[in-house]
């Protein structure tokens, strides 16, 4: 009997979340379909401005299906985004500004293993205002 070799992939670097291949965006959006190497996976947001207060928020959503699979197969609603964990708000004076969670389901930290992630930045106010997204496995 041969047994086969199983790769856990951890602590790579940091990976941004694009936004129309930018890895920022400046208003609300949201962000591309990025996918998980990991079932371990935090989220940093970094909010920054040219001048005076920022703030952003951000809810982090999921899928199985980055939507273009979906819509291949026939699928009569290829939305099939789930809002995961409470959005991510942050707001200060001060510019850059950090926030975010790790990716961890509620019982006893299990791993999350949605295949696909993306933020959908629903707000972000700020002369200048710009939000990056960073996940990290």
């Amino acid at each position: 009997m041969t047994v086969g070799t199983v790769k856990i992939q951890s602590g790579e670097k940091a990976k941004a979340l694009t936004f129309s291949g930018v890895p920022y965006t400046t208003t609300a959006t949201t962000s591309d379909p990025a996918a998980k190497t990991s079932p371990f996976t935090s989220f940093q947001v970094v909010a920054t401005s040219t001048s005076g207060n920022v703030s952003t928020t951000v809810q982090i959503q999921v899928s199985n299906d980055d939507v273009t699979q979906g819509a291949a197969l026939g699928a009569p609603n290829s939305n099939t985004w789930l809002n995961y964990g409470t959005a991510i708000t942050i707001s200060s004076a001060a510019s850059p500004q950090v926030g975010g969670f790790p990716l961890l389901a509620a019982d006893m930290g299990a791993a999350v293993p949605w295949r696909f992630v993306r933020a959908n930045v629903t707000a972000l106010t700020g002369t200048g205002a710009q939000c990056y997204i960073l996940m990290g496995t």
